[in-house]
């Protein structure tokens, strides 16, 4: 049974998207599991350096946060107690949060370069124009003339028990926001929509399930990859307070890292204390002027525009550094990134 906190195994689970569309569909010959097969593992090369970002994030927001309260402890327990103001200085110059930032705020643009050339229908139109079926008026979901016969246009969706066939399906939940599990996906009223709405042949259907499902797998298992390489990390240095020298060989975590100017903080261990003291020093007292602190607001707003701005037109620099770095945890293979 998939668990989201598991890697899935790409054969296994192809077994069980094959098993569950024979039981589903009819004309499923050996000429189309190949192509399924084919279409499946196309989704697995594309979706290779996926990463959910949301996800991510979130995960590294709570290792910040923990972070956070253990740098406070570590110096309550040496009786010094650390302002807000030496609280942030201190994540600052700290190796781990410092790292942890980096992966926190580049996630979201590197999610962004590598799809940025990904469209579903296009993608799916490229690999269908090279398969030929010629008996494809066979192969269509059990049932099919019959739900015809009692359905108009959209009609069926609300009754249709889509529960039961998500259940049926031992494979992996690949349902999301806006997006429908593999079951749901090749289920009759979802396959007529399709031909109605989408002009989509209903072996087209099967085959772009097969796609999506493909895109699913791989990125879920280069996502649960990211992360364990980021608690990992976090382990090895959660009490190295506060100089550490940080390494990954995760080619998504590397891009991040190298492809945006985030630079960790790199600096020696004479330079860490130097910096380490003048947090230490600082006034615990002191009070803001809260027009100063309102200026300093709209200047940091003003700078983060402005960035995004910048960002915005080196987009593609952005896109070539990252394929770049990727590209070089493949030249074993001889596998392109696109």
């Amino acid at each position: 049974m998939y668990k989201a906190n598991q890697k899935i195994d790409i054969e296994k689970e192809f077994k069980n998207l094959l098993d569950f569309t024979k039981k589903r569909w009819q004309g499923i010959d050996e000429y189309v599991e190949q192509n399924m097969k084919s279409v499946f593992e196309s989704g697995l090369e594309i979706s290779r350096y996926w990463i959910n970002a949301h996800e991510l994030q979130t995960h590294v927001d709570f290792l910040l946060e923990d972070r956070k309260k253990n740098i406070y402890l570590y110096h309550k327990n040496k009786k010094i107690d650390l302002s807000e103001d030496q609280l942030y200085e201190m994540m600052h110059i700290d190796s781990l949060s410092s790292f942890l930032n980096v992966i926190n705020s580049g996630v979201v643009n590197y999610d962004k370069m590598v799809k940025k050339n990904f469209q579903f229908e296009r993608e799916l139109k490229n690999i269908l124009i090279n398969i030929s079926f010629s008996h494809q008026s066979c192969i269509k979901p059990i049932g099919w003339d019959n739900w015809l016969d009692n359905h108009v246009d959209f009609e069926g969706f609300d009754t249709y028990d889509f529960k039961k066939e998500k259940d049926d399906f031992n494979g992996c939940d690949s349902s999301g926001l806006l997006s429908f599990s593999f079951p749901e996906k090749i289920s009759i009223p979802h396959v007529l929509y399709n031909e109605n709405s989408q002009n989509f042949k209903k072996i087209d259907s099967l085959m772009g399930a097969c796609l999506s499902h493909g895109l699913f797998v791989s990125s879920h298992n280069h996502q649960l990859d990211a992360l364990i390489v980021v608690n990992k990390i976090y382990e090895i240095h959660k009490n190295n307070f506060f100089y550490s020298e940080i390494q990954t060989q995760h080619p998504s975590i590397n891009a991040i890292i190298a492809a945006y100017d985030y630079p960790l903080i790199i600096q020696s261990k004479d330079e860490f204390e130097k910096s380490y003291q003048l947090v230490l020093n600082q006034n615990q007292a002191y009070h803001i002027d809260k027009n100063l602190l309102l200026q300093a607001q709209e200047q940091i707003i003003e700078e983060i525009l402005n960035e995004i701005k910048i960002k915005e037109k080196n987009d593609d620099v952005l896109y070539e550094k990252v394929m770049n770095i990727l590209s070089l945890h493949e030249k074993k293979k001889g596998i392109k990134c696109k």
